[in-house]
C-alpha cells in the first residue's frame, strides 16, 4: 500500500506547503502501517478538535468505502478529549458516514469513551466501536 505524498497533502498546494502540512499531522498523529490497517493515534493526552478535523480530512480524501485498507483510531493514550470534543465526535461521524466499513474506533477509556458513549443511539458511529464478546 501507498499514500501519494502530493494527493495526500494537497495538489496545488507548493511543494513547502506541502512539508508544513505534513509537518503539522506529523506531529499530532501518529501513523503506523499494520499488517491488516493502519492505525493513527494522537500523540499526546489531549486529542484537539483541530487535530481531527485534520485526519479526518486526510482519511476521507485518500479513501473510499471499497477501500485498499482499515482504518483504526486509536484513543488509548488520549485522556481528554478537548477543549470542546463535539468537533471530534462530528468527526468521527464524519468518517463512519463515508467510510462506514473500514473505519473502527479503540482504546476509548476515561473522558474520551464517556464524551462517544454520550452518542450511544448514533449507530453509525456505535458501528466503529469494537464489539464486546459475551464472555
Amino acid at each position: 500500500m501507498s499514500w501519494n505524498f502530493a494527493r495526500l497533502f494537497g495538489r496545488g498546494k507548493s511543494r513547502m506547503r506541502q512539508f508544513d502540512d505534513a509537518a503539522s499531522l506529523i506531529s499530532q498523529w501518529e501513523i503506523v502501517a499494520e499488517p491488516d490497517c493502519i492505525r493513527v493515534r494522537p500523540v499526546g493526552e489531549e486529542l484537539k478538535p483541530a487535530a481531527m478535523t485534520m485526519m479526518v480530512e486526510k482519511i476521507i480524501g485518500l479513501n473510499r468505502p471499497d477501500g485498499p485498507f482499515r482504518i483504526v483510531f486509536d484513543f488509548s493514550r488520549v485522556q481528554r478529549f478537548g477543549p470542546e470534543w463535539t468537533p471530534i465526535i462530528a468527526g468521527l461521524v464524519q468518517v463512519a458516514r463515508q467510510l462506514p466499513e473500514i473505519c473502527e474506533i479503540a482504546g476509548l477509556h476515561g473522558q474520551p469513551e464517556a464524551a462517544v458513549r454520550l452518542y450511544r443511539t448514533n449507530k453509525t458511529l456505535m458501528g466503529m466501536m469494537p464489539r464486546r464478546s459475551a464472555a
